[in-house]
């Protein structure tokens, strides 16, 4: 939000723009897209300055149009606007579970690819037992729902969402790949609350079920380099992840996976004691088998849903092309093993009971 401030700021200050120029730009930092009785209904979520003799506040609009298709619904909000769409500072996109179980992405994902005035760095997430112009409206103080919603997601340590390579480029670029899958975030409301939910799992361009926000932690394990720290509890015991290593070994009827972990102690029972060596030996086997069988478990469902946000189908295709088929990861042994070392160092301090 701080973001957005300055950059109007900037415009404001500069000598080519006054603000009579400003409001003649509508900055769209969300947008929300429904498809109900055969239309689609692109909503979006426009943030508008407010003179500096009003208060110097800010305030946002919501701008909504329907049509058959995504681009004719997308491109039908611009006349709604009366002003030029600027996309620059776009933030999030929610779109409604039944748009993505029933129409699937492909058609926005599509358009908007394409589309010149639309940035590819924003986020996406599921309007979960809601329309996505419900999530836009459900105004916050002093702040737009869609930044509301993403510093949500990042201070979610369970979500493990906002990183550079879930943003709607890179999203793209997988899903239009053979043999990998996209999850996503969903967002509902509760009592008025923006509440992170369960995770969105799809298949090629259409979204198939739901798995527990809980297994985000081991699909980013198992997906991406972490970019920050990811905390982890047994319930009792908690470490915080530093980084990690994953290792595909494909064959044509298994697949090994290793995961490698490097971490230090958070919180720590009482029972144990930090200056005694076998304490990080005994924590390092009661993660490792907590670890492995959340994973384990996390493949089976996945495999239920047929979605491979693994990619390993992918993997084989570049291993194997010839004798790839579709339905390698769903009828392949899946191993894991997991190797976790847990430094010394870091913060450290023991739970009194």
């Amino acid at each position: 939000m701080k973001k957005v401030l300055l950059i109007i700021a900037c415009l404001l200050l500069c000598s080519c723009y006054d603000y009579r120029e400003l409001r003649d730009i509508a900055i769209i930092t969300g947008i929300g897209v429904d498809y109900k009785d055969d239309e689609y209904t692109v909503t979006l979520e426009i943030l508008t300055p407010t003179p500096k003799e009003a208060g110097e506040t800010e305030k946002t609009r919501l701008v909504s149009n329907s049509g058959e298709t995504f681009i004719d619904a997308f491109k039908g909000t611009y006349t709604e606007l009366g002003k030029e769409p600027n996309f620059s500072q776009l933030q999030m996109m929610f779109i409604s579970e039944s748009t993505a179980e029933n129409i699937g992405l492909q058609e926005l994902f599509d358009d908007l690819f394409r589309s010149s005035r639309v940035n590819n760095n924003f986020y996406l997430a599921i309007a979960n037992d809601c329309d996505s112009y419900e999530i836009l409206d459900n105004k916050q103080k002093n702040d737009t729902a869609s930044n509301y919603v993403l510093n949500l997601l990042k201070s979610n340590n369970e979500s493990s969402f906002i990183m550079s390579t879930n943003q709607f480029d890179f999203l793209i670029a997988k899903v239009e790949s053979k043999g990998k899958d996209i999850y996503l975030p969903s967002i509902s409301l509760d009592d008025d609350h923006f509440k992170v939910n369960d995770i969105a799992l799809f298949s090629d361009y259409k979204m198939v079920s739901y798995i527990d926000k809980d297994y985000s932690t081991i699909l980013s394990l198992l997906t991406n380099k972490i970019e920050n720290t990811i905390y982890y509890s047994d319930g009792i015991n908690s470490i915080d992840i530093k980084s990690n290593e994953f290792k595909f070994d494909l064959k044509d009827d298994k697949v090994k996976i290793t995961l490698s972990l490097d971490a230090t102690i958070k919180s720590l029972d009482s029972k144990y004691s930090l200056r005694d060596e076998s304490t990080f030996k005994e924590l390092e086997s009661i993660f490792k088998e907590k670890i492995k069988e959340e994973a384990d478990d996390l493949i089976n469902k996945l495999k239920e849903c047929q979605s491979d946000p693994l990619s390993i189908g992918n993997r084989y295709y570049k291993k194997e092309p010839k004798k790839y088929f579709d339905e390698y990861f769903k009828d392949t042994s899946v191993e894991i093993e997991v190797d976790l070392n847990i430094n010394k160092f870091g913060i450290l301090f023991e739970v009194i009971k």
